[in-house]
């Protein structure tokens, strides 16, 4: 169970000009309820394995769906992916993924490695989103968007982007459109801001709390 991230987005918006920015980063899940759809922002690929190889066992096994595709079927390939099976008849021996790697591939020989490489989920999504899951708790109207994130505040990548869809929308007006993060429980503070036109942060900021 993660520590849950807030974070707000100070908009300033009509509600004619909410209804369009809802319309294009807006989700509703399983429930019907709406939520901040990271995915909308920064698509997240498909080649995508769902539980955490270690980054060497992805390497390899990416390595030899690569110079064997006749060996292994898509439709394995795809059960793996979905994490529905961790072992695979490899050459007519039955294996454990993870030992299989191990014992095939060197970290020398996967240097060398040029394939398509499937993604580790995890790593994809702190990497482009700040976080590791999509958005949590979300809720929007025509002063702001809140929402909560495990761990981390959104990355100012995935701010950005919707920086740049509002300015779609709200034109220069988005240039006011700025950003508070708090998360308590490790103590990590600060806001995501524009002035003159540039994308800043600010670490040591922190609200009041009345």
């Amino acid at each position: 169970m993660p520590n849950y991230c807030f974070n707000r987005i100070r908009l300033n918006v009509t509600q004619d000009e909410l209804e369009k920015i809802k319309e294009i980063v807006m989700s509703k899940d399983e429930f019907g309820d709406e939520y901040f759809d990271f995915n909308k922002v920064i698509k997240r690929p498909k080649n995508m394995l769902l539980r955490a190889f270690k980054a060497n066992t992805l390497e390899a096994f990416s390595k030899y769906y690569y110079e064997n595709p006749d060996k292994l079927e898509q439709k394995i390939l795809d059960e793996i992916i979905s994490n529905k099976i961790l072992k695979v008849r490899i050459d007519g021996k039955l294996v454990n993924i993870d030992c299989y790697v191990d014992e095939k591939y060197s970290l020398e020989e996967l240097k060398y490695y040029t394939g398509e490489m499937l993604i580790l989920w995890y790593d994809w999504c702190v990497d482009n989103w700040g976080t590791k899951w999509n958005s949590l708790f979300s809720s929007i109207d025509k002063d702001e968007l809140i929402f909560s994130t495990a761990w981390n505040p959104i990355s100012l990548e995935l701010f950005e982007g919707f920086i740049n869809i509002c300015k779609e929308v709200i034109g220069k007006k988005a240039s006011d459109i700025w950003l508070y993060y708090e998360e308590c429980g490790i103590g990590i503070f600060g806001r995501y801001f524009i002035q003159d036109e540039e994308l800043y942060y600010d670490e040591d900021y922190r609200e009041e709390v009345a």
